[in-house]
């Protein structure tokens, strides 16, 4: 059986993947949208740059593909 500490230790681990998970969703949420870069930074606050940089390329290019936004 597993004590206290560990527990709480498995559930911070857990809740710091539902974050990341949930910011990812905001980023490209935000991207669809046609929020540039610099405003998902702020608004997230975000530490990661480049893997920011990198959904918000990703969204921009389905959404290119699509014909959904021009650039």
């Amino acid at each position: 059986m597993k004590d206290n500490n560990s527990i709480n230790k498995e559930l911070l681990r857990k809740l710091e993947e539902v974050s990341e998970l949930l910011k990812t969703l905001i980023i490209v949420e935000l991207a669809k949208n046609g929020t540039n870069r610099e405003q998902v930074r702020k608004v997230l606050d975000v530490v990661d740059n480049n893997r920011t940089s990198k959904i918000i390329s990703a969204v921009n290019f389905n959404n290119t593909r699509k014909g959904e936004k021009n650039g």
